[in-house]
């Protein structure tokens, strides 16, 4: 199948910078809250938040989230922090940054990517389709459909608000995506395949975290 992305353009960048990285940690969402990352780690029996520095691993604070759960992306907003679960449509929300939980809300279908764009939460689930939410009550307040060129563009995953674009890194791929929250068009690609070498590719499974700091203007991933 021919790769819609193959014709998008394709933005320079220069790796500055590699920090450690708890590897048990299954990464599905990584944000900036004010200088400290706020982390969500998925899987069953296994779902934590984490609330940490940039350069050191250990968490300041961590929260096991129940059981049933599978955590996925998170969004800092507004001063709390809202959190998606894959399949057992919950949200919930918490203070920041001391990560006390607030109150659960029901949403319909699968969580997977969240972010802010100041004034709505954007969430995506999977498909081509983002949708924009009332962080009061989850409420739908808008969808966008994204595509590359003329395709549809699936598999959109954790998702960040970065200077009017909404960025999204493709599962399953090595890209990351800026898209137009006007049109839903992608406009331009980040290719990361070469951040790892053949023996850190081996051990590792999908890139699965984008977080931007502003204040220094950059980009981090991690999976």
């Amino acid at each position: 199948r021919a790769d819609p992305l193959a014709a998008i353009p394709e933005l320079p960048f220069t790796v500055e910078k590699r920090l450690p990285h708890d590897r048990t940690r299954f990464t599905q969402g990584i944000a900036f809250t004010g200088d400290l990352l706020v982390e969500s780690g998925g899987g069953y029996r296994e779902s934590r938040l984490v609330l940490r520095r940039l350069d050191e691993p250990r968490p300041l604070r961590s929260v096991d989230l129940p059981r049933g759960w599978f955590a996925e992306g998170i969004a800092p907003h507004q001063g709390r922090l809202f959190l998606l679960t894959w399949r057992e449509g919950v949200a919930q929300s918490f203070s920041l940054p001391q990560l006390e939980p607030g109150p659960t809300i029901a949403y319909p279908g699968e969580g997977w990517g969240l972010t802010s764009d100041g004034s709505q939460l954007i969430q995506s689930d999977g498909s081509h389709v983002l949708t924009w939410r009332n962080p009061q009550d989850f409420a739908v307040t808008r969808h966008l459909a994204v595509h590359a060129g003329s395709t549809a563009l699936t598999r959109l995953n954790d998702l960040e608000w970065i200077n009017g674009w909404i960025v999204a890194n493709v599962w399953l791929s090595d890209y990351v995506v800026g898209i137009d929250p006007a049109s839903g068009c992608v406009s331009w690609k980040l290719s990361l395949q070469d951040l790892l070498d053949g023996r850190e590719r081996r051990k590792a499974d999908v890139l699965n975290g984008v977080a931007w700091e502003p204040d220094a203007q950059r980009l981090w991933v991690t999976g």
